[in-house]
């Protein structure tokens, strides 16, 4: 069956139907001897619910609807692949999303159909698995619920959640009941669209109806994974108390989605004690797991040593390293400022075969900013290395045919300003190949930066100038804007006359003075500043 899924043979079919024989003739004997194992699968159609409100009215005609056969040759056969993030699943997935779907008239068996709703599953592809739908029916085949289970993984993976209903209420008018696996597609389906209403909807109709339905650790899971995807921590932190005291196991999917969980507020311990929780289980951890835990600690500078530890721990369990791993690292290395390991790690990707993109590039950028920030500062030579190698970043991008984007341009032009370079800042946000390539180049944020950095190195007069150029390209300064300059003429002690050219122009733009919380102390300084030069001029 697995080499039938990958397609690496065009005999598979007698391996497959050994398979089901070998399953399905013990569990003929233990069922009472049914002459065929899908015989269960085709029952009286049921009227589904046409939409989420009538499902949220009349639940049990939803679970009548939806209720599963009681044959468990289907449960032995029917595996979860879309759930499995084992080093197999994963490479399964990825074989079949890169395979092209034929011309579906060529294709002479049902076997050949199927197999292509497993690469349109992989895919995504809805309207693909549509069509082979349509194509078995043409051809008098028969749509058991395995069928409309391969076929349901398309919308589920794309986020289709009105092409998923609209199977599942098919799959009922044609008399085939769903099982869990089916179920837990259409809830896959809400979630990855980010519907979480609808998905509580669905999964509260079928957790009601446990005589009907098994909710079972991967619906937990699935949940889970929506609601932390879509930045509902508390309510996924709430399902998992939910689920603990229904006594259902976590398996290693459901530790990696909770470690996943605990990225948005970097519970970097939370995360090392779901490891922790693994171990004593006896669960042991998958590749997604361990990229998810490099995540986790990649929030965080403290934690930069975690993260080494279980990027080198990785290899060491004999997993290998992906391109979610490095690029998991590249953010730790990012986040702490760390250069040296940074090169390393985009030096053994390399050495794997793996290409950069974008991301990688703009990783690289922030690494060199921060690791300017906290180090170059007191190291000069630091600062000259990283200053460098940024300054590089665009060339080597285009040597290797990628264009910058917004983020990338952003985290070379902070190296420039916080070096402090003004002038090369100003450089790279005005010079006119990127205006005319991103729409959102130059931004607010980048001309704060390089206002920051002509203020930083005394130079008030070019930061006006960049004011002037700011209004002209109709780039309205903000609140941080006015914040810089008004730094930056505080800065001259000797005269006050830069400070009135600033407040001279907040009162043209007619913006107040601020007086509110920390910015009050800025107005209070304004003030001292300019009656300690009334002063001065009236004792002259």
């Amino acid at each position: 069956y697995q080499r039938r899924v990958r397609g690496k043979s065009s005999g598979t079919m007698v391996v497959r139907l050994l398979v089901r024989t070998m399953v399905s003739r013990p569990m003929m004997r233990a069922m009472g001897g049914r002459s065929r194992w899908c015989s269960s699968l085709v029952e009286t159609p049921t009227k589904l619910p046409l939409t989420l409100e009538e499902l949220a009215e009349d639940p049990d005609a939803f679970m009548a609807a939806l209720e599963p056969t009681s044959d468990a040759i289907v449960e032995m056969l029917m595996d979860n692949e879309s759930m499995d993030d084992s080093h197999d699943g994963i490479r399964r997935r990825e074989e079949l999303a890169a395979v092209q779907i034929p011309e579906l008239s060529t294709l002479e068996s049902a076997e050949d159909l199927r197999l292509c709703l497993d690469i349109a599953g992989a895919k995504g592809d809805v309207a693909a698995a549509e069509r082979i739908l349509e194509e078995l029916a043409s051809r008098g085949e028969r749509r058991d619920v395995f069928t409309w289970t391969k076929a349901l993984a398309a919308p589920a993976v794309a986020g289709d959640r009105d092409a998923a209903f609209s199977m599942v209420r098919r799959m009922a008018k044609a008399g085939v009941r769903g099982t869990v696996h089916s179920h837990t597609q259409l809830l896959r389906a809400c979630c990855k669209m980010g519907d979480m209403d609808a998905a509580f909807t669905v999964f509260n109709a079928l957790r009601s109806n446990r005589d009907l339905c098994t909710v079972d650790v991967v619906m937990y899971t699935v949940m889970l994974d929506g609601l932390f995807r879509h930045g509902r921590n508390d309510d996924g932190w709430e399902l998992l108390w939910d689920m603990q005291q229904n006594r259902i196991e976590l398996d290693t999917v459901a530790f990696s989605v909770l470690m996943r969980g605990c990225v948005k507020h970097s519970q970097v311990e939370k995360a090392l004690g779901f490891m922790e929780e693994m171990d004593q289980t006896g669960q042991a951890p998958s590749k997604v797991t361990y990229n998810t835990l490099i995540n986790v600690c990649a929030t965080r500078p403290d934690t930069f040593g975690h993260a080494v530890e279980w990027f080198n721990r990785m290899e060491a369990d004999g997993f290998m390293r992906d391109a979610h791993t490095y690029r998991a690292m590249q953010q730790a290395c990012a986040v702490a400022g760390e250069v040296e390991y940074m090169e390393r790690v985009v030096s053994e990707m390399e050495e794997a075969g793996f290409q950069r993109d974008t991301g990688s590039f703009e990783l690289e950028a922030r690494t060199y900013a921060i690791s300017n920030r906290e180090v170059g500062r007191y190291d000069h030579q630091h600062a000259g290395y990283c200053l460098e190698r940024a300054g590089t970043i665009l060339d080597r991008m285009e040597a290797e045919g990628l264009q910058p984007d917004v983020q990338t341009l952003s985290s070379v032009l902070r190296v420039f300003a916080e070096a402090p370079r003004p002038g090369r800042a100003l450089n790279l946000l005005q010079d006119p190949q990127w205006k005319d390539q991103l729409d959102q180049w130059p931004g607010i944020a980048g001309c704060n930066m390089v206002l920051n950095s002509f203020c930083k190195v005394k130079q008030l007069d070019r930061a006006l100038e960049l004011l002037d150029w700011m209004e002209s390209n109709a780039i309205q300064p903000d609140r941080n804007s006015w914040k810089a300059l008004l730094n930056g003429a505080l800065s001259k002690k000797k005269t006050v006359v830069p400070l009135v050219q600033v407040l001279q122009r907040m009162q043209q733009k007619g913006v107040p003075m601020p007086s509110q919380g920390k910015e009050h102390v800025e107005a209070a300084r304004v003030q001292q500043r300019l009656q300690a030069a009334l002063d001065q001029m009236t004792t002259e």
